[in-house]
């Protein structure tokens, strides 16, 4: 049996959930998943860079995925996901913040939330 639309975008979305807290392991501390909280974000160049280049890969796989044949719930979801992914390259690429925002180097909000 085939999976259905929703199931294969779900396993995605977790996928990329998981993935999204291996990058920012401060996010999943603030919800609760303690799981990375020994780590802090790579903010270094090659650490941003990782994570943009991760960003853009997830977001073409979910430009893949046919989100008119998902449930109501999980296209509200993959927009929200297509969404996140946009703003993480946007503030790496585009706004970035990290060469002139000394705040960016700041690991405070991890340890404090």
């Amino acid at each position: 049996m085939a999976d259905t639309p929703d199931i294969v975008f779900e396993r995605f979305a977790t996928a990329t959930l998981d993935g999204m807290w291996l990058h920012h392991p401060d996010w999943a501390s603030t919800l609760g998943l303690h799981e990375h909280d020994a780590r802090l974000p790579d903010r270094s160049a090659e650490g941003l860079a990782a994570l943009s280049a991760w960003a853009g890969e997830r977001a073409a796989e979910l430009a893949e995925i046919d989100t008119a044949q998902l449930s109501a719930q999980n296209r509200v979801d993959a927009a929200i996901l297509a969404g996140q992914l946009a703003l993480t390259r946007f503030h790496i690429d585009d706004l970035r913040e990290h060469e002139w925002n000394p705040a960016e180097a700041n690991p405070g909000t991890a340890l404090y939330t």
